[in-house]
């Protein structure tokens, strides 16, 4: 399935990778937890984000729509990671836990537990080793994470199981698509060379292989986990096959007001499919293969989200706020095309992932800040 909220800018281009919190359904927090834990963060910087106001134009709301100058709690996740790596993708896993993507590797980062002195519980905090990692997803559950190491290698770490991972898959050619089955059974993934690949974790083996005539990016497992779906950007096609390479249903945005895709990404629930380029998200019914409603934005689009629960949708961009630039998150009705939320951004975006509960909102920032907003 779709993980979480984040992008991936490769060397081979024009993809985005997103990590959007899809399928946890695990509440963890509350919005009173998310005030308290400000000050229960051991090497953390908390600190308030200035008031922005913003606005996009060709929006139109039937009501003025809310704006949060503040996010609940800011965390200086660089602080915890040194002064060498640099943060790259986030995802929001159940039971407070988020896994970090970054230069150095992969961190799991868990806030402590309301109640508790934070001198007794200082945060939790492991990592393993990895070189410039990208497409990071992982399981419903958030045991099971999977990411590509070096443009070629697939690598897989149960965190319940000790801190190291293992490398299952080398391809001969840059890896382009990577997601985790639901049933927590085997991962998919395809190569530049147009291969995809299905892996048995248990057995440790390729158990389906087959190739197509364009690369895919944006895989994408299915919720019950018997279809996979992937995107080819060169044609605006999204394909759907069965888990022995047979295709089910092929999905193509016709209309396309750019002449370059950023990506495809299907809801959580599978209902919805959200195609991004440039500067609009066109939303897309999966059963019908109707487009449905639009998103516009003022300036080019960085990186998309879909809230758990397939309601809300996310995206990075960028506003003009009284002649100046101005980088922000906006959040919307994926139902209605409408714009729920402004959130305003002290620096360029990395990555964002909604919590498993889908009443927050997390957001990486390139200086390695992360700021969560309350969405109720």
């Amino acid at each position: 399935m779709v993980g979480s909220s984040w992008v991936d800018k490769s060397e081979i281009g024009m993809k985005i990778i997103v990590r959007a919190g899809s399928l946890f359904r695990i509440s963890w927090l509350s919005l009173g937890f998310l005030c308290i834990s400000c000050n229960l963060i051991s090497n953390t910087t908390v600190y308030p984000t200035p008031t922005v106001t913003s606005s996009l134009a060709g929006t139109e709301p039937t009501q003025p729509f809310p704006q949060t100058s503040e996010p609940v709690m800011s965390v200086d996740m660089s602080a915890n990671q040194g002064s060498g790596p640099v943060l790259t993708a986030l995802i929001w896993l159940p039971e407070g836990k988020f896994a970090f993507a970054g230069s150095g590797g992969i961190s799991l980062y868990r806030l402590p537990d309301a109640g508790i002195q934070p001198q007794a519980v200082p945060a939790f905090q492991s990592q393993v080793t990895a070189e410039n990692p990208t497409l990071l997803t992982s399981t419903p559950d958030g045991e099971d994470l999977v990411w590509i190491s070096s443009d070629r290698t697939v690598v897989y770490w149960d965190t319940s199981q000790a801190v190291n991972a293992a490398t299952i898959g080398t391809s001969d050619s840059p890896i382009t698509g990577l997601a985790l089955n639901p049933n927590k059974k085997d991962l998919a993934y395809s190569t530049l060379m147009g291969e995809v690949l299905l892996w048995d974790l248990e057995n440790q083996s390729i158990i389906q292989k087959w190739r197509q005539k364009a690369w895919l990016s944006d895989l994408s497992f299915s919720p019950e986990g018997q279809y996979l779906a992937g995107v080819d950007p060169s044609s605006f096609s999204a394909i759907i096959y069965t888990l022995d390479g047979q295709v089910v249903k092929r999905l193509e945005w016709t209309e396309a007001v750019f002449p370059s895709l950023l990506g495809a990404f299907f809801s959580p629930d599978w209902m919805s499919l959200a195609w991004v380029s440039q500067s609009v998200v066109q939303f897309m019914d999966v059963a019908t293969g109707k487009a449905t409603v639009m998103l516009s934005h003022e300036d080019a689009i960085g990186t998309v989200a879909w809230a758990p629960n397939s309601s809300l949708f996310a995206t990075s961009s960028t506003i003009n706020q009284a002649g100046d630039i101005a980088a922000v998150v906006l959040v919307w009705d994926a139902s209605t095309g409408k714009l729920i939320n402004t959130y305003p951004q002290t620096s360029p975006v990395q990555s964002i992932t909604f919590a498993p509960d889908n009443l927050s909102l997390a957001v990486l920032d390139v200086d390695g800040q992360l700021h969560i907003w309350s969405l109720e």
